[in-house]
């Protein structure tokens, strides 16, 4: 069967569309992208095609001013699973990368996933980061006021990157979760976070940062989604933090939210008892793999 790798185009919509139907009980958000791909400079929907028939298909997105490339919505038709296509696409996607002088490429996906975490791994990505993972629904848990002595500092990246190398406990890892992806933290990674949203700190009497909490929202389908970061290095600020986001998400419109959470996070989520089962031992993992050499 011919097989053709060719970079997609609006006319593929169609054909996009079809594929991705039955996704996530036909919620998956690869159609509403696809168009903003094909108008994105930094991005490459490519697709492969077998016979004229669209079977897997996915986005090489470049990040700006940065060596560092991501694999995003990578689709394989689910009647031509187990047949090799999610491998033979990535592997297309590789070469194009190293071609354009990509030092990094970058997935990102739910441990749950296991077909995609398999395919990354066996392609050569290792976990580079993996953060604790739950959702909540719209009406939202009950929670108590969040303390009035607190006050979050909003911050720039420059004052958040002073902050994280002076106490490097409060994020110990090399990257920050933000809307299903992640970013650097150093501080070019931070600038990009800085323009998707707004850092907010907590300071201990001692002037060290003791927790880190920031979010955004995305819309389709008349459907909001709130998604939250929350990195603390104490319980109590911990658990302020979270009472100050049930309280926002209270008032948001948001029809579910979202959260990401550092290792300390991770591990006192449960205590809140507002974590459903199926999410306790759940993690967002961030997969890399360095093209050089």
């Amino acid at each position: 069967m011919p097989e053709q790798f060719r970079n997609l185009q609006l006319t593929d919509e169609k054909s996009v569309r079809e594929l991705c139907k039955d996704i996530w009980e036909g919620n998956d958000y690869v159609p509403d992208r696809f168009s903003s791909w094909i108008k994105e400079d930094n991005s490459s929907p490519i697709g492969l095609f077998v016979d004229g028939e669209l079977v897997a298909l996915g986005n090489l997105d470049a990040a700006p001013d940065s060596p560092v490339a991501w694999i995003k919505g990578l689709r394989v038709n689910p009647n031509r699973q187990h047949e090799g296509y999610g491998t033979k696409l990535v592997e297309h996607m590789i070469d194009l990368a190293k071609k354009r002088g990509i030092k990094k490429l970058r997935y990102a996906t739910s441990s749950r996933n296991e077909p995609s975490v398999h395919l990354a791994k066996n392609l050569g990505f290792a976990v580079a980061n993996s953060v604790g993972y739950f959702r909540l629904s719209n009406p939202y848990p009950q929670h108590p006021a969040p303390s009035p002595i607190t006050v979050p500092l909003v911050v720039n990246s420059k004052r958040l990157h002073e902050a994280l190398s002076s106490t490097p406990e409060l994020v110990e890892s090399e990257t920050l979760p933000l809307l299903w992806g992640f970013e650097d933290k150093e501080p070019e990674g931070l600038v990009r976070l800085e323009n998707r949203t707004e850092f907010k700190l907590i300071v201990g009497d001692q002037g060290n940062a003791k927790g880190l909490f920031y979010g955004a929202s995305v819309e389709r389908n008349e459907s909001k989604t709130a998604t939250y970061s929350v990195f603390a290095t104490d319980r109590g600020v911990f658990i302020d933090i979270m009472a100050r986001i049930l309280e926002e998400l209270d008032n948001s419109g948001a029809d579910r939210a979202a959260f990401f959470l550092g290792p300390r996070a991770t591990e006192w989520a449960p205590s809140l008892l507002i974590v459903s089962d199926d999410y306790l031992n759940r993690r967002y993992l961030l997969l890399e793999r360095g093209l050089e050499g």
